[in-house]
């Protein structure tokens, strides 16, 4: 069954890589957590669907297109917890044509025109937006956006690198530092 990238019953659309918002906090004890989650739940407004069965959510992308999503939780070692918001890559080859030939030459010589830079932009800047009102609920140590990355890698100590092929989230006295990806 192909759909549109919204329907989450579909199995093909949860294959292959994801692009993500990946935030770290400290440890986290379960009310803090759940805290977190629904701030990222209210925040991306993602909505359960009604048929049920599903572990996944839908959402509305900047760019008007519904896509299914996940959040995940996970302990980052002793130091913290990790929360992820993320998209399937199949999901979001579906949004968009130009998108979904883009995404499918992965592992090819990808060629970044400007309506893909501009289409990214705007979700990581969108996804930058719920990150900036999640920290204001619960403070997170750091977080990056953009194609999946190993976990444990989402805190920016010291200086951030001058080229960057995912946006990064750092966070400096208190305050959350958005760094758009700028390498694409």
């Amino acid at each position: 069954m192909r759909t549109d990238g919204a329907d989450p019953r579909d199995r093909d659309v949860w294959k292959g890589d994801i692009y993500e918002l990946a935030m770290a906090f400290a440890p986290l004890d379960a009310d803090a957590l759940a805290r977190v989650l629904g701030a990222v739940e209210e925040f991306a407004d993602l909505r359960t669907p009604k048929h049920g069965g599903t572990r996944g959510y839908v959402t509305r992308l900047p760019h008007g297109k519904r896509i299914v999503c996940r959040m995940m939780a996970a302990p980052i070692d002793d130091s913290g917890q990790f929360v992820g918001l993320y998209f399937p890559v199949e999901a979001l080859a579906r949004v968009d044509r130009r998108v979904g030939e883009f995404l499918h030459s992965y592992g090819q010589e990808l060629e970044w025109t400007d309506h893909l830079r501009d289409w990214f932009r705007a979700l990581d800047d969108w996804l930058a937006e719920v990150a900036l009102r999640v920290h204001e609920v619960m403070p997170m140590l750091g977080g990056r956006i953009g194609w999946e990355h190993p976990v444990g890698d989402y805190v920016v100590t010291g200086r951030p690198p001058a080229k960057r092929s995912r946006a990064l989230l750092v966070v400096r006295d208190g305050r959350v530092e958005y760094l758009p990806a700028n390498a694409r």
